[in-house]
C-alpha cells in the first residue's frame, strides 16, 4: 500500500511539472499569487512539518480535539496553514 501511495505521489508530482498554465484540474495552481495546496499523504505532511511520520501520529492521536491538532500543526507549518485529518480519506487537508 505505502508502494502505491509513493508512486501515486511521484506521479502526480510529474504531471504537476508538465502541467500546462490553464490546467485546472492539477493539485496545486497559482493564482493571484498564492498556490493552492489541496490535500497531503501522512508523509507528506510530517516532512512538511519537519517531523517524522511517529510523532505526526502520535500528536493527532492523544489531542483532545481537532482544533489541538489544527494549532499545533499551524506553528509548524512553513506558510501558517493548520492541518485537519480526514479519517475517511486518509489524508490531511488545509485550514485557513
Amino acid at each position: 500500500m505505502r508502494q502505491l501511495e509513493t508512486a501515486y505521489n511521484q506521479l502526480i508530482i510529474y504531471l504537476n511539472s508538465k502541467s500546462k498554465p490553464k490546467q485546472s484540474s492539477s493539485r496545486y495552481y497559482q493564482g493571484q499569487g498564492e498556490v493552492k495546496i489541496d490535500t497531503y499523504t501522512l508523509q507528506n505532511l510530517a516532512k512538511r512539518l519537519g517531523v517524522d511520520v511517529e510523532t505526526l501520529e502520535r500528536i493527532r492521536v492523544n489531542a483532545k480535539r481537532p482544533e489541538e491538532f489544527i494549532s499545533w500543526s499551524r506553528g509548524r507549518d512553513p506558510s501558517g496553514l493548520g492541518w485537519r485529518y480526514n479519517p475517511e480519506s486518509g489524508l490531511y487537508h488545509p485550514v485557513r
